[in-house]
């Protein structure tokens, strides 16, 4: 078997093997997370594409409740007056991202990666983004712990893309799905 289908039919085991109470997790993650980004604008006087921004910027390494702690402390400070290298969130380089998007830079402009950039498009909405993370590429690849070459990512984005459409579904539903059903399983 080629391994695209392979993939793909891992996929779809994943996503069949989710129980109703991790199908609907799925199906709200990215809405979620939409509404926390636009939670934490409105607070703070940030669009929403800013926050969406942040909090992909400063989305690697971290576990979600993490993250959300980050971006909403990243958004107070730089209220407050606070520059990048006075708080320290995530890696450097994370939080040089994080103020030139608060700052006013393009998030799409200042994020780098296809992980962070699809994770950005994702919690703004766009439905056929796919967050190729660890938890995603386990899914995929389950005894494979190298991060995936350029041409390998786009592999799985496609096999993604093709089991949404055969179940029906948006892909990035499918992607949170089976994200949630792996990590509640422990990889």
């Amino acid at each position: 078997m080629n391994r695209l289908c392979d993939m793909s039919q891992r996929i779809r085991i994943a996503y069949e093997r989710a129980d109703e109470l991790e199908r609907a997790e799925g199906a709200d993650w990215y809405p979620s997370a939409r509404r926390f980004a636009r939670s934490i604008a409105s607070h703070y006087g940030y669009t929403l594409a800013q926050a969406a921004g942040v909090v992909a910027a400063l989305s690697p390494r971290q576990l979600w409740n993490g993250n959300k702690t980050l971006a909403e402390r990243a958004l107070r400070t730089h209220k407050e007056g606070f520059a990048h290298e006075d708080v320290k969130l995530n890696f450097t380089h994370c939080n040089v991202k994080a103020w030139a998007i608060l700052n006013g830079a393009r998030p799409l402009d200042v994020l780098r990666g296809p992980k962070v950039r699809s994770f950005y498009r994702n919690i703004m909405g766009d439905p056929y983004a796919i967050t190729v993370d660890v938890w995603a590429w386990r899914v995929c690849r389950p005894d494979d712990y190298y991060t995936p070459t350029p041409k390998l990512y786009s592999k799985i984005v496609q096999a993604y893309r093709n089991t949404a459409n055969r179940l029906e579904l948006e892909p990035s539903v499918v992607q949170a799905t089976t994200w949630i059903h792996t990590r509640n399983r422990g990889g």
